[in-house]
């Protein structure tokens, strides 16, 4: 299911090509920022709702779900990292799954954001 088949393509204002131009030209910028400046640890990093729809508009947030075990323990985690990732003047909503099961408990409930982010989502980073 983590495939970039089958969704929309957009216009590759920027020149970045394949995986950007999947992304609404509003955030493409946004979204090549954010796998520029991830953590280490980030196995995957997928850009979700309206920045991959047709229907996207430029006040609208970013919707990225990052995927990776982040070293330091869940009461410790500041989040800090999230800071780094954005970009002045565009709005971000992150939600973060230490590993892609998390993401695949939910599949089947299609009014979950796991199985948006799974069936909707585009892939731009996956770690090899």
């Amino acid at each position: 299911m983590l495939d970039n088949k089958n969704k929309h393509q957009f216009k590759d204002i920027y020149g970045y090509g394949h995986p950007y131009s999947l992304i609404h030209p509003y955030k493409q910028q946004a979204a090549k920022h954010i796998v520029e400046t991830k953590p280490q640890w980030v196995s995957h990093i997928i850009i979700f709702g309206s920045a991959v729809g047709t229907w996207h508009f430029y006040e609208k947030d970013l919707d990225v779900c990052i995927v990776g075990a982040d070293p330091q323990p869940i009461e410790e985690r500041d989040y800090k990292y999230q800071s780094a990732m954005k970009q002045d003047g565009v709005k971000y909503d992150f939600l973060h799954f230490d590993d892609l099961s998390c993401l695949y408990e939910h599949q089947s409930d299609i009014n979950s954001v796991e199985h948006d982010i799974l069936h909707e989502g585009v892939v731009v980073f996956e770690k090899n």
